[in-house]
């Protein structure tokens, strides 16, 4: 997906890390120190203390509320606490995709990603673990690989789009193994606070410091590190979240793999995806406050797109990806059946 916005941040790459500026056609009258002279400490600053550590404190707060309705729908399996622990869920959620960007450094260095969101699920592992084992508290479950754990789990046991919640309701109430269920869904829960408190610990404590410091220019610096990642998002969104179901790879539909299936959120984790993007790049705190960001470092090269700003043409395919993916007026897997022209637009946006 977003192909035209995937060709303007390889630009991004290109303008922020070359040796000397002057020399891209796409820049206006630059001098080669135009790259030293903007505040880039200031702007990783602004990203690490505005952006990434608030939104994955603002996660682990929502991890916490998420193990609370668990609790209390483990407590008394009902269809309003079950309703309510899927409508934590999917904010808890899609809080994780705005964090997707930032898979790298404290992230990355511990492995932490792939506890959180492992997907698509795999049935059949997570449902002989439920029938071959007894204790699935935190502890074994962190011993666990990551098929066994995580966000898309969570989802798996309390959602059905199918049969509906009734179906969930009896799969923690009258089925033989039930009470399996309620204690795996507790530790899966308490597990991923855990790993939510892990991270921002990373990020508070130990790699604040050595991200907004690292400013130089070439690619073992922060900035480096960041815009590729956001280059391998935009790649793994276009290529694995709409284009493998959508039969982009080898002309075969695979609608049951799109992310976040069974609550029927694949539409909502994309935007998600996207508004962490916008966050990034504008330097834009959780209050919608604008600070310095990718869009002020390449205006201040006088980064061109047309006979426009560059940062503005990326602003705009940000909104025109949103706008395609809210055309489609039904879930993913089911839009690639039924809608495809809608979602072959969202995908060459």
């Amino acid at each position: 997906m977003k192909k035209k916005l995937l060709i303007s941040i390889n630009l991004v790459v290109a303008l922020l890390l070359l040796d000397a500026c002057g020399k891209n056609d796409t820049l206006e009258n630059t001098p080669d120190d135009l790259y030293s002279s903007f505040d880039r400490k200031g702007m990783l600053t602004n990203q690490a203390d505005n952006v990434i550590i608030p939104s994955f404190n603002y996660f682990l707060e929502l991890t916490a509320t998420l193990q609370a309705s668990a609790d209390n729908y483990t407590n008394s399996p009902t269809e309003t606490s079950l309703e309510e622990l899927q409508n934590e869920w999917k904010n808890t959620y899609l809080i994780l995709k705005q964090c997707e960007l930032f898979q790298f450094g404290a992230v990355d260095n511990g492995f932490y990603w792939s506890k959180l969101d492992f997907w698509p699920v795999r049935e059949v592992s997570v449902n002989d673990f439920i029938n071959e084992n007894e204790l699935f508290d935190s502890e074994i479950l962190a011993t666990k690989g990551s098929t066994l754990k995580g966000m898309p789990v969570i989802e798996y046991l309390i959602f059905d789009n199918n049969t509906g919640n009734s179906k969930i309701i009896n799969d923690f109430t009258i089925d033989e193994i039930a009470s399996k269920r309620k204690r795996y869904l507790k530790g899966l829960c308490v597990n991923l606070k855990g790993e939510a408190e892990k991270i921002l610990a990373e990020w508070q404590v130990n790699y604040r410091f050595t991200y907004m410091n690292n400013d130089a220019q070439g690619i073992s610096g922060s900035i480096n590190l960041t815009v590729n990642n956001m280059i391998q998002t935009i790649n793994y969104i276009k290529d694995m979240k709409v284009g493998k179901p959508f039969g982009k790879k080898d002309g075969i539909l695979y609608p049951e793999e799109v992310e976040a299936f069974y609550s029927n959120q694949s539409i909502a984790a994309i935007t998600n995806n996207l508004n962490g993007f916008e966050n990034l790049f504008l330097g834009k705190s959780g209050s919608g406050n604008d600070g310095l960001g990718y869009d002020d470092f390449l205006n201040h090269l006088g980064a061109k797109s047309g006979d426009g700003m560059l940062s503005d043409g990326i602003k705009g395919q940000i909104t025109d990806c949103r706008n395609k993916l809210a055309d489609i007026e039904m879930p993913l897997q089911e839009a690639i059946v039924e809608q495809p022209e809608k979602v072959d637009a969202a995908y060459l946006s």
